[in-house]
């Protein structure tokens, strides 16, 4: 990390803000370092690695190796980073941007000057917003599926989507529950042939459709959840774990920034990473509702910098 303060204002400059330490944000710092330009990247959260820390399935598809799950990937990504000295700054995320002057305040209350800021913050999780869905988490809503599937042996189990991430944690979760029940929403699956083929020939795995979820509940532990739809509302389903998988949202909020976005929030960008904001890029996931994998989040990475580098260098020029 090369970061620049300005002695006579005492204010904290850079050329590159990066939000986020994701596979992109990292990526991106990479690149920073291997071009010369000053950065800084920042982690919302405890530690980085955005969606590779929650990736507990076997990675085959990045070219270079193959690995067991996402924590395998992510050290590779933070071995090289630390072997190029490069800082990243956790728990600390951008609160507001003011894209006139360029400044950008942190959750921490300073402020940085930027040249540039790229947003690497990825997607969360799309949640339900029911009641008894925070109060459960980790008491009966399982985090995942994979790494959880032992503990469902013998068990009911409840998978809320119709997704392709619903449908493979319903057939994982199938291997060892005694039942698993796929509450969709809608009237029919909407994940990819070789899921629903496989679910299709599972006899402890039914699949309801037209199906909400108004509630879940129990003494201290899940225990049931009830249901709304034209077949069984006002129906209390009977569980002892469940998971939800209905999808992801981009983490393309911040206040300030008035950057176009598409229908589902994500930022929209050309072939550089450029947004309609001349000095905002979006990177990876938050940018690609369409290709959400490691390759494009390192790619639109590369792609990102170096257009940001050619920006830098004929500035110097002139």
């Amino acid at each position: 990390m090369r970061v620049r303060i300005d002695e006579m204002e005492n204010e904290q400059k850079t050329d590159v803000l990066i939000a986020g330490a994701g596979p992109a944000g990292l990526a991106a710092a990479i690149w920073c370092h291997d071009l010369g330009i000053d950065f800084r990247i920042f982690e919302k959260a405890q530690r980085p690695g955005g969606q590779l820390a929650i990736i507990h399935n076997r990675i085959a598809n990045y070219p270079g190796f193959i690995a067991d799950n996402g924590e395998v990937v992510l050290k590779k990504f933070l071995t090289h980073a630390e072997s190029l000295q490069i800082e990243i700054e956790p728990s600390i995320g951008i609160a507001s941007v003011d894209g006139i002057s360029r400044i950008a305040t942190l959750s921490t209350g300073d402020t940085v000057r930027f040249r540039f800021l790229v947003m690497a913050t990825g997607v969360s999780r799309r949640r339900l917003g029911v009641p008894g869905e925070s109060e459960f988490l980790g008491k009966g809503i399982l985090l995942s599926g994979k790494k959880e599937a032992l503990n469902a042996a013998g068990k009911r189990v409840v998978v809320v989507g119709g997704g392709d991430a619903a449908c493979e944690n319903a057939l994982i979760l199938a291997e060892h529950a005694d039942s698993v029940t796929l509450l969709v929403r809608s009237e029919r699956l909407r994940a990819r042939g070789e899921f629903t083929e496989e679910i299709a020939k599972r006899e402890n795995i039914v699949v309801n459709y037209a199906t909400r979820v108004k509630e879940f509940g129990g003494d201290g532990i899940l225990e049931w959840i009830q249901l709304d739809g034209k077949d069984n509302s006002g129906v209390r389903l009977q569980t002892d774990f469940a998971i939800v998988r209905i999808g992801v949202e981009p983490n393309s909020a911040v206040r300030g920034c008035e950057a176009k976005k598409d229908s589902a929030g994500y930022l929209e960008v050309d072939c550089h990473g450029r947004t309609s904001c001349d000095w905002l890029f979006a990177i990876g996931d938050v940018a690609n509702p369409v290709s959400p994998t490691i390759s494009t989040a390192a790619g639109t990475a590369s792609s990102a910098i170096k257009a940001i580098s050619l920006e830098i260098r004929d500035a110097f020029a002139s």
